[in-house]
């Protein structure tokens, strides 16, 4: 592995340096002292990246570039000169560098110093361009750079056509026709950027200076003062923020503004007060801060509102988190108000590549210091631990996720009963022997069922009591779902691997990791709702066989495994034995109880066939997605149930076969007797 690694650093470098030996320098020299006498014959010979030298002389030529070149004059004092007719460097390519020379025209009407049409990136400097009808023309071009040259007695200096989106600063302006900065400037150009990209370093009449710079304007610098003395006007001239108040030669910059290429992006800049972005990343910037602060509150927010923990509580554990986020939340609130008045076109930080506005050094700071108070809870939590009182054990609260045990009185123990001190409370993860717990997958009024591991490394679930508004429990009461758990064995009903009675109760069963039906029931079709219903209906008449009524047959306590649906939760379950002592008193789910189960003084005692009616309705509802009795309250759910019609579910659902309408319709008999008397016509009618 490292032998490879080796290898492709190797060939990386062996072509970083073909592609850098690849771009060559060429020599131009019309006296025929180089390699090429004519700048076009360069120009054509060179290729992308490549470098054009133009030695001192006269070239009377007209130069089209297609190519990402730069092109410069050998000696910035002594410029080569080019003189002709039409437009002089005509630029159709991106990236190109037009450095040091003079460019002279006739004054002609179709004169052009430099046109560049169609083109992004390039670099304009140390040119002095005169004599020209334009002297620089930009045509549907954007994103390029006009940097200290010298535009004079031109009949305009500068024209922009369908462009955007350049910068032009430190040049002398001073041409013939006295337009808004003397520019021949079409209207439908705009967001033209007159000063620096940032904050230069200058030195003007032996002081140094830090800050913007624009151009020298000939026709209005006269009018405007200059208070400060530091050879920046004090008011606009134009889109000019920063006009000269003298010619460029009048500051010395100590930077190098040469060193710019015409491939280099700038992206960010600082000042002493403020970070220079491009506007869609200060919006980037402002969302992730928001985002970043909104986030947290997912692990905060929560356990209060499920109940297992008061705001107070909760307050207490997170008190600097809450703080320290809502700094960050603030601030992030506050950005993205920011943004809503952002108007960069004139702002101080206009930029080469894209709108530049200010984001206040501050608001970071901010952020961070409020990110910062966060951390400090998370070290808080490491070394703190609650004072456990007197007779209530507290948990290992180390792991993620785990909350304070609520303080709970004393109580009496009891012969037969299990004290709350001994149940899991939410929020926290149980200790049970020969299992790691993962982590709370499900709830229920009684219980909660937790994901964990065995000491083989398997997945199970773990269905633990828990007990809030109760001071005691009785072990029957959870242990007799055990008991008649443990005597099913069939594919489609979940298996009980093992139980506890003492002093903590709890059954381990299979790991469903498809969810449950819940979950799926509006993606069914009609063939597969039948599959589902043939299969659950096999394992409840297995149970019937064994003796037993579910009673609580809902999509909820229909879980997958894979794609296999599979029948759980036995807590409401009877022993069929036992019909005669059942209580008069409802237990259930309303939406799928049977007439019986609300009414027994009407309908009879339940047994068996109170779960047909359970598998009618869920039937029903997989069809149509839809109760077969619906109302805003329960008393007239209950009225429905009892005295009610059926709508078919085919007139719901079109696609419905009839002769699946009579067989939900015979589940959903009033009376248990006009009902299936037993679930193996119900399959065989299913075609099970």
């Amino acid at each position: 592995m490292n032998r490879k690694i080796v290898l492709v650093c190797v060939t990386l470098l062996l072509l970083s340096v073909i592609g850098t030996a690849s771009a060559k320098t060429l020599y131009v020299d019309n006296c025929g002292c180089a390699d090429f006498t004519k700048i076009q014959d360069a120009v054509n010979a060179a290729n992308d990246g490549d470098i054009i030298i133009v030695r001192n002389g006269v070239y009377f030529e007209n130069i089209k570039i297609n190519k990402s070149l730069i092109i410069k004059s050998e000696n910035g004092y002594e410029k080569a000169v080019i003189k002709s007719k039409g437009s002089k460097f005509n630029i159709t390519a991106n990236d190109v560098e037009i450095a040091g020379f003079t460019i002279i025209g006739d004054n002609l009407f179709d004169d052009i110093g430099i046109k560049l049409k169609d083109a992004s990136g390039c670099i304009i400097k140390n040119n002095t361009i005169t004599n020209n009808y334009i002297g620089v023309m930009l045509w549907s071009s954007s994103h390029n750079s006009i940097i200290d040259n010298k535009i004079n007695d031109n009949i305009y200096g500068l024209d922009f056509y369908r462009s955007n989106h350049n910068i032009i600063f430190l040049n002398d302006i001073n041409n013939q026709v006295d337009d808004i900065g003397n520019i021949k400037e079409s209207q439908t150009s705009s967001d033209e950027y007159w000063f620096s990209p940032y904050k230069l370093k200058y030195t003007y009449k032996n002081k140094e200076f830090l800050g913007f710079v624009g151009n020298y304007w000939v026709y209005y610098v006269d009018f405007i003062d200059d208070k400060d003395k530091d050879g920046i006007c004090d008011s606009a001239i134009g889109s000019d923020q920063y006009p000269l108040k003298e010619p460029r030669c009048y500051y010395n910059l100590q930077e190098d503004l040469y060193h710019i290429s015409a491939s280099q992006k700038i992206t960010l800049f600082y000042d002493e007060n403020n970070i220079k972005l491009t506007k869609p990343l200060f919006l980037i910037l402002s969302l992730v801060m928001l985002f970043g602060a909104l986030c947290p509150f997912i692990w905060i927010i929560p356990p209060f509102i499920s109940g297992e923990e008061t705001f107070k509580e909760n307050l207490k554990r997170r008190f600097l988190d809450v703080i320290g986020l809502g700094i960050c939340l603030f601030v992030g609130i506050y950005s993205i108000t920011l943004y809503q008045q952002l108007n960069p076109t004139y702002s101080e930080a206009g930029g080469i590549y894209g709108e530049w506005v200010n984001m206040p050094l501050k608001i970071l700071i901010l952020y961070f210091f409020g990110l910062f108070i966060a951390f400090c809870q998370n070290v808080v939590n490491i070394f703190y631990k609650p004072k456990p009182q007197e007779g209530i054990p507290v948990k290992d609260l180390s792991s993620r996720g785990a909350t304070r045990l609520e303080e709970l009185p004393k109580v009496e123990k009891k012969e037969g009963y299990i004290s709350r001190e001994t149940i899991s409370m939410e929020g926290t993860l149980p200790q049970i022997p020969n299992y790691q717990v993962i982590k709370r997958i499900g709830f229920g009024a009684f219980a909660d069922v937790y994901q964990a591991k065995t000491s083989n490394n398997e997945l199970v679930a773990l269905k633990i009591p828990k007990i809030k508004q109760f001071e005691t429990i009785t072990s029957n009461a959870f242990l007799k779902e055990v008991r008649i758990w443990k005597n099913l064995n069939h594919p489609n009903i979940v298996k009980l691997y093992d139980y506890n009675e003492k002093p903590i109760p709890w059954l381990s069963m299979e790991y469903m990791d498809g969810g449950s039906l819940r979950e799926k029931l509006n993606s069914l079709s009609i063939n597969k709702s039948i599959d589902i219903i043939i299969k659950i209906a096999k394992a409840v008449e297995y149970a019937h066989n064994k003796g037993i009524i579910h009673r609580d047959i809902k999509p909820e306590n229909i879980l997958f495994k894979g794609s296999e649906p599979k029948l759980s939760d036995w807590g409401l379950g009877k022993l069929k034995s036992s019909v005669s002592t059942m209580s008069m008193e409802f237990k259930g789910t309303l939406m799928y109880a049977s007439p019986e189960q609300i009414d027994p003084s009407t309908y009879g005692r339940v047994d068996e066939r109170a779960d047909i009616y359970q598998l009618g309705t869920l039937f029903y509802e997989m069809l149509t997605k839809k109760f077969p009795f619906e109302a805003s309250d329960i008393l007239s759910i209950r009225e429905k149930k009892i005295s009610g019609e059926v709508v078919e579910p085919s007139k719901l659902n079109p696609d419905i076969p009839k002769r699946i309408d009579k067989i939900i319709l015979k589940c959903l008999a009033k009376n248990k007797e006009e009902r299936y008397q037993n679930l193996s016509d119900l399959i065989r009618e299913l075609g099970g």
